[in-house]
């Protein structure tokens, strides 16, 4: 398990900064959770996933049940402005209680440079999604699938969307 080393984007695109916004919680029970991607006008991501942030730095002690790198599919690039975890990753990850992920968008299908929403110098920055252990049926969840008291949609902020950093 593990990704490539990216390369760093060409000079006019370096002040790009791709984005990735999602629940706050999310049952573990529950539909794998959906996330808003804004790859900043490049044309390919893929979001990097895992029970750990050391596990963004380094491919040692990553496995399928701690970590996932890929769009809709293991290892294939994602396109458009959403994101669904896999029902097989969220099966593997969702059990660990707490997920941090980034996004990687790439510019000439990879082949070029890509860029991380939270680089590896600011992995305490990631964004993470606490995995509750209630279901659907668990009154703590709308009738939505949403949890009670998630945050609310995105909004702008000087650093980037609601969400993109833990409470």
């Amino acid at each position: 398990m593990s990704r490539a080393t990216p390369r760093p984007l060409p000079t006019a695109l370096a002040a790009v900064q791709p984005r990735i916004v999602g629940p706050a919680t999310w049952p573990a029970a529950g539909a794998p959770p959906q996330f808003r991607v804004d790859a900043a006008g490049l044309p390919l991501w893929m979001v990097e996933m895992a029970t750990s942030r050391t596990l963004m730095e380094t491919i040692e002690h990553r496995s399928g049940d701690n970590y996932y790198f890929g769009g809709e599919i293991e290892g294939v690039f994602g396109t458009g402005d959403r994101w669904t975890v896999p029902v097989q990753a969220w099966r593997r990850l969702g059990a660990s209680g707490l997920l941090y992920y980034r996004l990687v968008a790439f510019d000439q299908g990879g082949t070029g440079g890509s860029t991380f929403s939270v680089d590896d110098q600011h992995l305490c920055d990631l964004p993470r999604l606490v995995v509750a252990a209630g279901g659907p049926l668990d009154p703590s969840v709308t009738a939505g699938g949403a949890p009670r008291g998630a945050r609310p949609g995105p909004t702008d902020r000087s650093r980037g969307l609601a969400g993109d950093r833990p409470a």
